[in-house]
């Protein structure tokens, strides 16, 4: 039987509300301030990961966040739901980096694991 592999590429602003939403859904307390910079690792065998410099309000100071792994696959998922972009339900997937962008890739076509 022929396999689908299908990606979803996001934008790291695209990212960033999508962690962030994931957070809140889940209680995580995010500290106040400006977003600074934002960056994607493709770590090999560890997966991707994301990270997003904070400066908090009247601080020079920065924080760094970091969500990588089945957090960040599953912030992506539930981003892409929630703008009604069709996700194979029974594809496995997993955070993928292609041109420095974050993606969902999708197998189609064939058992998951």
């Amino acid at each position: 039987m022929p396999h689908e592999i299908r990606y979803i590429l996001f934008e790291d602003i695209e990212v960033t509300k999508a962690v962030f939403a994931q957070w809140r859904a889940r209680g995580r307390s995010l500290p106040r301030g400006t977003i600074a910079t934002t960056r994607s690792e493709d770590r090999g065998m560890l997966g991707c990961a994301f990270q997003i410099e904070l400066r908090p309000d009247g601080s020079f100071a920065a924080e760094t966040l970091e969500c990588g792994g089945d957090e960040l696959r599953d912030a992506l998922v539930q981003n892409a739901r929630a703008l009604s972009i069709p996700l194979p339900a029974r594809a496995a997937k997993r955070v993928e980096r292609i041109d420095g962008l974050l993606c969902i890739a999708m197998r189609l076509g064939s058992k998951t694991r």
